[in-house]
């Protein structure tokens, strides 16, 4: 760990991280949560993922973005906030403002994976806010090799707008083109039947790839000719970071957290959130000319690998978790 050197007779650092449904998933917040977890492990650190609220603990309780919603736990003081999303707004809940008010005026720290969460929040704490970005390289292509594909990659909750993007696809009538699903499909019942639909109706030309590893999503985005999102929300979006290093333009509705990746005209089209129709123009526009596309991948690739590694991220996570852990009011069990 990086930081001040323990002394020979001091206990490593506890942290409780508290994940409802646990890390299972391959959601970008779990991801990333495992990501953090296996530095701190390596940096000597006991680290405890639990599923419910722990009882009175003098660990350092670190309680994701899915945890935020059920409020302080009993007996916790000093919680730490991992931010991937603010709830309330990712989920359109506006009725968990109250929760995550209370969480961030009790939290000792504050760690977002953007800048635009950490504007956003800053001024609803007094604890500090430190922005540590997910890295860009688990799954990034180092080659080009256009198949010919419109890639998404996203599991189909009701924000993510998944069925908006196969529409936009439909709609843009791209000559020669597929279009690759990466991701759980099934996810929301609703989205799921939408997406059923689709696929009756474009048959090859749709093609659902299920959960990828990250091996797999590199060769999808190595073949990829546009990079599509039709999120509602977004912390920051690691497939659009992913896609951007491999030198794919995106396409995408412009939301704040896509915005703070992707510049307008440079590194691809944003078009004003829920405008379908607008997204499948800019696919058309995209896929069409060759030039503005390549000169929009290579600006993509150079901007997403200029930001932090996932190396750098961990790094910058463990020492920020440390300068709870060597502060003496991290105490985060009840006085």
């Amino acid at each position: 760990m990086s930081g001040a050197r323990r002394p020979r007779d001091e206990q490593p650092p506890r942290v409780t991280l508290v994940v409802p449904g646990g890390l299972r998933s391959s959601s970008g917040g779990n991801v990333y949560d495992r990501i953090m977890v296996e530095a701190l492990r390596a940096s000597g650190w006991t680290v405890v993922v639990t599923e419910d609220p722990p009882d009175a603990t003098d660990d350092i309780v670190v309680l994701d973005s899915l945890a935020i919603p059920a409020g302080v736990p009993p007996g916790v003081d000093r919680p730490i906030a991992l931010l991937h999303q603010l709830p309330s707004e990712a989920n359109d809940r506006p009725d968990g403002r109250d929760a995550e008010r209370g969480v961030l005026r009790a939290a000792a720290l504050v760690v977002t994976v953007s800048r635009h969460l950490a504007d956003r929040v800053s001024r609803e704490t007094d604890a500090r806010v430190v922005v540590v970005s997910p890295g860009w390289d688990r799954a990034c292509a180092d080659r080009r090799a256009d198949d010919g594909s419109v890639l998404c990659v996203a599991h189909a909750g009701p924000r993510k707008g998944v069925g908006d993007a196969i529409a936009a696809f439909e709609r843009a009538h791209l000559d020669g083109a597929r279009f690759r699903l990466a991701g759980d499909h099934r996810r929301d019942p609703r989205e799921a039947e939408r997406i059923d639909a689709f696929a009756a109706a474009l048959g090859r030309d749709l093609v659902l790839e299920g959960v990828l590893d990250a091996a797999s999503l590199a060769e999808r985005y190595a073949g990829a000719r546009v990079f599509v999102s039709a999120s509602r929300y977004e912390g920051w979006p690691i497939a659009v970071a992913e896609a951007m290093a491999s030198g794919v333009p995106v396409v995408a509705f412009d939301v704040a957290g896509v915005r703070e990746l992707v510049r307008h005209e440079e590194d691809g089209l944003l078009v004003p959130v829920g405008d379908v129709e607008g997204l499948a123009q800019a696919l058309g526009r995209v896929w069409s000319d060759a030039t503005l596309r390549d000169r929009m991948g290579r600006s993509a690739r150079a901007r997403a690998r200029s930001w932090p590694t996932w190396r750098d991220a961990s790094r910058r996570f463990v020492e920020a978790l440390g300068s709870v852990a060597h502060d003496g009011r991290h105490r985060t069990g009840a006085a």
